[in-house]
């Protein structure tokens, strides 16, 4: 964004070594490169790199940045290191130009600054008809032509004005942008008509005087009268149109503030809305090099680390995909098993009541999705008296991210919900306490009569890969298990737990709060698991009592036995039920639920573990800091 002499203009036009569109390259090169596309008639530059882990083959996710009103694509590179953030992470790292006023002449930040056509009128004169949301389109497709390109991760971010250039880009571009991370820049499309919920990451600074928080004229940090342009909007402003647009709730679901960090989040699976805040910071990108007087724009901070920030949001947020639900009938034992279902579809899909007021957004019945797959897979069993259906807060979502959910109804002796009707009216309330404080007094002894689960979920298992309509689609390399309290030990008996009933098919094992994993099963039993494991617990359980030992007795001996790798994660103010779905309003349902930030960080935590140990994919949350995990443990192999 500062001057760029024409000496170091023309040695960086020696080391990119230009390369046209037309004429891929027959080996791969890495580093730093500059391609060249036609659009509008204009033959448009953007420099890209390509880190070294790139081979040509496997594919990658794509970050384009956007550099702010008067600065070019190489000042982004030195403003944010988004170049090294890409050789560490493995993705290709786009840095575009916007126009100038003379084309002739060099890009310099007040007499011939490049800005993008963000829709707030503030084009220069002359080329305003220029659509660099066609360039950017033609960007992608030169990438996707020439380079092995994930097309499910390619993401936008940008700074100031191209920021807002990012946020136009995102919402006429929904198709093809998985989500979009401005920095210190203005919403200014007055409609928004996206094709897709497009997930959104937003940092600004609290002393920002050319984007202010509170909105108005822009002027400079150290004072004096208005610089002159359009007022902006408050930043709250565009955040909650934006959630408007993408359906995300309409008020923050969470906040948290750290070391002047302040988070808002409105969560929502696909949908996700977050505004950080960076106290005293100016109009700068936080962490990064500040390349304009800090008398224009103030000081840059290092509470926050913006990109590394929005590499995690973008890394957490694939493009998602359209969500099918139907229920299968498998045999068990000689006994019917209904088999709730999710999974991807092109179908579109229409608001839908599981029971109560858990709701989710599915297509029933609807065929899966034709291209991509073979999908991943997660088997996942119920707690005692609950239902398939009582994990739609984690099922739905991650069938969003590519994968088949499959979730039996045990033949429990009791049972307080059923995948067809949601709530059960006349259930044995006494009955199914008392049998469940009966199970909580067994040992391993005892468990024979509790192996029809184990049946259950094999025959769930082995039906999804028998199913015409799924059996092809399943990936048999991609398989999990996971299950909450009874269904915990239910999951590990097919993970190795069992002597004799180890599925070689499951890779990872996802343990929600399970006291029957300790109690039915000993520590040489659970060490039998070689698998990779993911236990979570409530803050609120720990004291709670299953016989003669208290949940955290039985959750660390547990988690002592299981082979690494494995994880062990507490829920701020959680209770052994706030894994459960609720399927009905009343004052003792929503004491046996958890509350939408307990999913959010129930379902974040669980997709990033399942994705890292079945998908080997980058998975940052299950190291990052959260405020709604108080205690979290890992065992690498």
């Amino acid at each position: 964004m500062r001057k760029t002499p024409a000496l170091a203009m023309a040695l960086i036009a020696f080391l990119v070594s230009p390369t046209r569109a037309e004429e891929p390259a027959t080996a791969v090169r890495h580093g730093l490169q500059e391609r060249t596309v036609r659009s509008d008639g204009l033959d448009r530059r953007f420099l890209l790199h390509v880190p070294l882990r790139y081979d040509g083959k496997s594919p990658v996710p794509v970050v384009v940045m956007l550099h702010g009103g008067g600065g070019t694509g190489k000042g982004a590179i030195e403003e944010t290191g988004w170049d090294r953030k890409a050789e560490a992470e493995g993705f290709l790292a786009v840095f575009p130009d916007a126009t100038r006023p003379d084309p002739a002449k060099p890009p310099q930040f007040s007499a011939n600054p490049q800005i993008w056509n963000d829709g707030s009128g503030r084009f220069h004169a002359g080329a305003g008809d220029v659509s660099d949301v066609a360039y950017l389109a033609a960007v992608l497709d030169d990438l996707e032509a020439a380079f092995a390109v994930d097309r499910r991760r390619v993401y936008v971010t940008g700074f100031s004005n191209g920021a807002s250039m990012a946020f136009r880009a995102a919402a006429e571009l929904s198709d093809r942008f998985a989500a979009v991370a401005p920095a210190a820049g203005a919403l200014w499309p007055a409609e928004l008509k996206l094709d897709r919920p497009v997930p959104l990451l937003y940092i600004t600074g609290t002393a920002d005087t050319l984007n202010p928080l509170e909105g108005g004229g822009p002027r400079p940090a150290a004072g004096g009268p208005a610089i002159g342009g359009r007022e902006k909007p408050p930043v709250r402003d565009s955040i909650a149109r934006w959630a408007a647009a993408v359906g995300a709730p309409e008020k923050p679901t969470a906040t948290a503030s750290e070391d002047g960090v302040a988070t808002e989040s409105r969560a929502a699976p696909g949908r996700d809305v977050v505004l950080v805040t960076v106290e005293g910071m100016g109009h700068t990108w936080a962490g990064g090099k500040n390349l304009l007087p800090e008398s224009l724009v103030g000081k840059t901070s290092d509470r926050l680390n913006a990109t590394d920030a929005i590499w995690e949001f973008f890394a957490a947020h694939p493009m998602t995909f359209n969500v099918g639900c139907t229920v299968l009938e498998f045999e068990a034992k000689g006994r019917s098993l209904a088999v709730a279902v999710w999974y991807p579809t092109d179908a579109a899909p229409k608001p839908h009541t599981y029971g109560g007021p858990t709701r989710g957004i599915v297509a029933i019945d609807a065929a899966p999705r034709e291209k991509d797959g073979p999908w991943p897979m997660l088997v996942f069993s119920h707690g005692y008296g609950g239902g398939g259906i009582g994990h739609a807060y984690l099922a739905e979502p991650l069938a969003a991210r590519g994968w088949i959910v499959a979730a039996p109804d045990h033949n429990d002796r009791h049972s307080a919900v059923r995948i067809r009707v949601g709530q059960v009216e006349d259930f044995d309330r006494i009955g199914l306490l008392k049998h469940a404080k009966e199970i909580s007094e067994s040992e391993p002894e005892d468990r024979e009569a509790f192996l029809y689960r184990v049946d259950e979920l094999e025959a769930a298992l082995t039906g999804m890969f028998a199913s015409g309509k799924f059996g092809k689609r399943i990936d048999p390399e991609k398989v999990a298990v996971g299950g909450h309290s009874f269904g915990g030990f239910t999951a590990l008996g097919v993970c190795g737990a069992l002597p004799g009933r180890r599925d070689a098919r499951v890779k990872a094992v996802l343990i929600h709060s399970s006291g029957a994993a300790g109690y039915l099963y000993r520590d040489r039993e659970l060490a039998g698991v070689q698998l990779p494991s993911a236990m979570f617990f409530g803050e609120l359980e720990k004291e709670d009592r299953r016989g003669d030992r208290t949940m955290l007795q039985i959750v660390e001996r547990v988690y002592g036995a299981l082979p690494a790798p494995k994880y062990l994660f507490e829920v701020r103010e959680g209770t052994h039920f706030s894994f459960n779905g609720r399927f009905s309003d009343t004052e003792g349902a929503r004491r046996m639920s958890g509350t939408e930030a307990q999913f959010d960080a129930i379902r974040r935590h669980s997709i990033a573990f399942l994705e890292r140990h079945v998908l080997g994919n980058a998975a940052a949350a299950l190291e990052a800091k959260d405020p709604m995990i108080v205690r979290r443990e890992k065992a690498p192999r």
